[in-house]
Order: structure tokens, then sequence, then C-alpha cells
């Protein structure tokens, strides 16, 4: 039986398997048929080539900034013992000021003490330098007492900033997890350059000048505009006017999309397709139906000092939907 030929290559969960001359039935996943074999074989490898990059380059960002993730949840949990070490202070005072209350029931030469500790009614127990009078004993405890109540103020300010970091880390682990191209791989690896993670590579070729840094959609006529990290989040967030409605994933990392409204107001279904495209640029894309927080861009406020992509919001609203890409309404992105 003759069979006509059918070039073809099948593509499973968006990744090109096999070239075909002659398609077996059923074909597994979807089918591209193309008018020659060189053509098929030229895209199928052409795909696997861009897939092999892709997979490169994410695993090295995952292992970047999964190690700075490593190192910051490290610095966090010392400047917690620390903390933790330094918690005894209260106690050390309220020793130092019992020993002077009852500094004549206590002879020098004394290892131990129990004292009634009149803050909470109970028996306290305190150690003593047998070389030290009463009176220096106390000195000891106020000076202990003295030296963690600076630690503790010290350290609320590395402990604060810590964690801010390791918060703008986990977000930049997100924004790896959400690319779906080399470009914007690349596009993650700028930012890991500008915040010191990833040295910056010496570049023979200048890079092109592009004249937008986000993604740009049509959709019922508003000029949608979708951040693709934290960097571009920030530009289309704070170049937006102050009637521009803006969205974000209420309780996850996601894109900050913002529609141009030009005077205009978007209809509740413009809304709910923008916020579709929001949930799927987020981090709980795969839980399902997902809360999106909605407000004018005059209610959006970066405070200072705040880590690329963070903001905060008020006078918001939200909407429940299901996370959706919206490729086809996408115009332009680099």
């Amino acid at each position: 039986t003759h069979v006509e030929k059918s070039p073809c290559v099948s593509v499973v969960d968006g990744a090109v398997k096999d070239v075909f001359v002659f398609p077996y039935e059923p074909l597994l996943g979807d089918r591209i048929d193309f008018e020659s074999l060189y053509l098929a074989e030229e895209f199928y490898y052409s795909e696997r080539d861009k897939l092999k990059k892709y997979t490169s380059k994410k695993e090295r960002l995952l292992s970047l900034i999964n190690t700075a993730i490593k190192k910051s949840k490290k610095r966090l949990l010392a400047i917690t013992g620390k903390e933790k070490d330094a918690l005894s202070a209260e106690e050390n005072r309220i020793k130092g000021e019992l020993i002077l209350s009852n500094i004549y029931r206590i002879k020098q030469g004394d290892t131990i003490v129990k004292l009634d500790n009149y803050y909470d009614g109970t028996i306290i127990e305190i150690k003593l330098d047998e070389r030290l009078s009463p009176s220096k004993n106390a000195e000891v405890y106020y000076k202990k007492y003295n030296k963690q109540k600076r630690t503790i103020l010290a350290l609320e300010p590395q402990k604060v900033q810590a964690q801010k970091e390791l918060d703008y880390l986990l977000t930049i682990l997100d924004e790896i997890n959400l690319c779906e191209t080399v470009e914007e791989l690349v596009l993650v690896g700028d930012e890991l350059q500008q915040a010191g993670i990833l040295k910056k590579e010496q570049q023979n070729v200048k890079k092109k000048q592009v004249e937008w840094h986000y993604n740009v959609y049509d959709i019922d006529g508003f000029t949608v505009k979708a951040g693709r990290n934290n960097l571009e989040n920030d530009k289309v967030t704070f170049t937006a006017k102050s009637h521009d409605i803006w969205l974000h994933a209420k309780d996850y990392h996601s894109t900050h999309v913002i529609i141009e409204t030009l005077g205009k107001t978007p209809s509740d279904q413009t809304i709910k397709v923008c916020a579709e495209i929001c949930g799927y640029y987020s981090k709980g894309r795969d839980g399902g139906k997902i809360e999106i927080a909605y407000t004018e861009k005059k209610n959006v406020k970066k405070p200072s000092g705040a880590k690329p992509g963070f903001c905060t919001y008020d006078n918001y609203r939200t909407i429940v939907v299901n996370p959706e890409k919206h490729a086809e309404k996408l115009k332009r992105l680099i």
C-alpha cells in the first residue's frame, strides 16, 4: 500500500518529541506538519537546541540563587541565635537587683544564693563569684545586662535587613521558575548581576537597545503591560499614570500588570482577562483559582530603600480567576 509522505513533528507538553516522515497513528501529543522533511528536521533540531540552552541556563541560575538563599538563611539563623542568647538580659538585670536588695544576707565567698524574686513570687538561685564582694557580683550581672541590651539593639536592624534580603532572593527564585524562554532567563540574569549575585560577563558585542522591557498586550482596545521580573515590575508600575489600573496576585509573588486607561474605564471582562494573565505569571498559578488585587496606580507606593519589585498598596478590590496565559493577545515582547 502506498503511503503519502507527511513530514511532521510531534510536540508533547510544549516540547518537541520526535520528527516523522510517515507519522504513525495514534501520534503522541500534538502534530505540526511541514512541506518537506528538511523543514521538519530544521524545526525539530532548532527547538531541541533552544530547550537545551533553556534547561542549561535555568539550572545555572537556580544553582546560583539557591546558593545565595542558603547563605542568607544561614546569616538570618546566626542573627536569631545571637538574639536568643541575649534574651536573658532581663533575667541578669533582676539578678543584679536582687543581690543589691539582699546584700546584707550575702557574704563574700558564697558561690550560690537563693533569694525571693519579688517580681513573680518564686525563689531564684543566683550563682556568685566567690572571689568578689556581693556588690561586685551585682555589678557583673548589670554589666552582662547592659551588654546584652546593646546586642539586641544592634541585632534588630540586622535581622530586618537579613529578612528583606531573603524575601527578595525568594522572589528571584519564583521568577526563574516562571520563566518559559531563554530570553526571560537572560533578563533574570541581568537582575542577578545588579544584585551582585552573578558576576558581570564580558560582552564582546554590545547589547541591542530595546524600546520596552515588558510584555505588551492588546486587550479590548486597552494597552496592557506586564513585567517579567522585579526590575521590569518597577518600570511597569512606576512609569504608569496615576489613574491606570494596577494588578498583582494577592499573597503571592507575581508580575505587575498595568492597564493604561487614558481616561476610559476598563470593563469587568477586561479586568478579568488581565487578572488571568497576572495569575498565570505568579507563584500561585499551579494551585487552581487565584485571588488578584487591583487598584489605581496612585494607591501603589514603593517604600524608601525597598528592594526591586517590592511595593505596598491600599484601597484595592479583588477578583478570583483561573490563571491563563492569553498568548494570543500578546502584541510584542523582547
